[in-house]
């Protein structure tokens, strides 16, 4: 929502769904066609229970459409192979560069935040090109030197020095490595760096890390560049020239038979999103908006990407270990009779320690955690009290501005928080007051 008002899409207190949902039914419409990924489609979920809830004659019938292909439940998404295919020509292209000069360290950085799917398949199929191809060794055409040498996904952890190891002989070899690296693919151990050296990491309105800000493939070619004794590193992104491509055939014929449902389903009033249901057999199928999620990992056990990867010389891969359970404290002195549960959105507590009760301080780990888990129904549900005690109540804020659920906030705050703790209520009109929020403002001095 604060988003929103920076905007100017919506005025200061005003609940976003009703606006949207005002403004399609004055405008005639009684049939909205959602397109994209996760973002959008857990959005239209809100937007369709809102309409659900208040009796709105209207029905929400969304597409799944990102390259990233990470949406739960649907096998798979409209785009994402079109963007491999895509990303595949792209790479024949840069790597051609290996022939301008001897120990060229090239980082091919595909899109994927979370799921190594794209960069996976699209390593699948310009590997499948090479295997295609009758090359010249002898005029300096050789298979071994335009394969891909390595491919890292976030599901995977990464060894750099095990992987520097292994690919210094490659470049030995034939003059030159290939990577191909999912733009998400060790995020966690760059913005650590980053966090240790007092670097602020920019995010975007819903609480992603804005990876353009903190270049992933130059990052992992700094790493690699010295270990490999490279004399050249080339690093290039294929993103936006494998997101803008016509659909190939695979992807049209995709797009026909969702559309053709989406449009049944649409005039039968029965709200959704289509696709291909990975937990009910595979089958084409309206699915319900409560079980669409986003960040749907890249399952690094398929036999076909652990035959890629033994064709390119790279070990089987390891998963990358969950992050580990962090204990919850909660101060006695703000625990409340009735503590606020807001099923709407959740976090995930982290410890408040004697410090941060004393002084509300929150660190940047405590913003990541809150923003990834804001809109996550699987999440931890903690009471505000413990939040508000480790000094995270701004963030709380903060958090549900941007994903649109002050309303919700308030709405908790106003039938739950009986009796009303002094030093919640004020804290909670502070950060409403600090974040713009006038609404929890006006409601914690309703309750004082």
């Amino acid at each position: 929502a604060k988003d929103l008002v920076k905007r100017g899409l919506v005025q200061e207190g005003d609940d976003p769904l009703k606006v949207a949902a005002d403004r399609l039914v004055a405008d005639g419409v009684d049939v909205l066609h959602t397109i994209g990924g996760d973002d959008t489609n857990t959005t239209a979920a809100d937007l369709a229970a809102y309409l659900a809830d208040h009796d709105y004659g209207l029905t929400v019938v969304g597409l799944p459409k990102t390259i990233d292909n990470d949406v739960i439940p649907i096998r798979q998404s409209l785009g994402a192979d079109t963007a491999a295919e895509m990303g595949a020509r792209f790479a024949k292209n840069v790597m051609a560069e290996h022939n301008a000069g001897t120990r060229i360290l090239i980082v091919h950085e595909v899109m994927g935040r979370n799921c190594g799917w794209l960069t996976a398949a699209t390593a699948r199929k310009y590997h499948e090109w090479v295997e295609s191809v009758e090359w010249l060794p002898e005029i300096g055409l050789s298979k071994e030197a335009w394969d891909v040498h390595a491919i890292f996904v976030p599901e995977a952890e990464i060894d750099i020095e095990a992987e520097a190891a292994r690919l210094i002989k490659v470049m030995d070899e034939v003059g030159c490595v290939n990577i191909f690296l999912s733009e998400g693919a060790g995020i966690a151990d760059i913005v650590a760096e980053m966090e240790k050296s007092g670097k602020e990491v920019a995010r975007d309105a819903f609480g992603h890390i804005r990876l353009e800000r903190i270049n992933p493939g130059a990052w992992f070619g700094e790493q690699f560049a010295h270990m490999l004794n490279a004399q050249k590193v080339l690093v290039q992104k294929s993103g936006y020239y494998s997101r803008s491509a016509a659909a190939n055939a695979f992807d049209l014929a995709l797009i026909k038979s969702m559309t053709d449902l989406a449009v049944d389903s649409a005039l039968a009033g029965n709200p959704g999103v289509i696709g291909h249901d990975e937990e009910n057999g595979d089958v084409l199928s309206v699915i319900a908006f409560d079980r669409i999620k986003g960040g749907k990992p890249f399952d690094i056990s398929q036999d076909w990407y652990l035959q890629l990867l033994t064709e390119i010389g790279q070990p089987a891969p390891i998963p990358t270990p969950p992050a580990p359970p962090v204990a919850k404290t909660v101060p006695p002195a703000m625990v409340i009779p009735n503590p606020v549960r807001l099923a709407a959105w959740e976090v995930t507590a982290m410890s408040a320690t004697p410090e941060a009760t004393a002084k509300p301080r929150a660190s940047a780990t405590d913003t990541v955690t809150i923003q990834r888990r804001v809109n996550d129904p699987e999440g931890t549900r903690t009471t505000l009290a413990a939040d508000v005690g480790a000094g995270r109540a701004p963030l709380l804020v903060e958090a549900a501005g941007h994903s649109g659920r002050v309303a919700d906030l308030v709405d908790g705050l106003r039938t739950e928080l009986r009796p009303a703790d002094p030093r919640i209520v004020e804290t909670v009109g502070e950060a409403g007051r600090a974040h713009g929020h006038g609404a929890l403002a006006d409601l914690a001095g309703g309750l004082r």
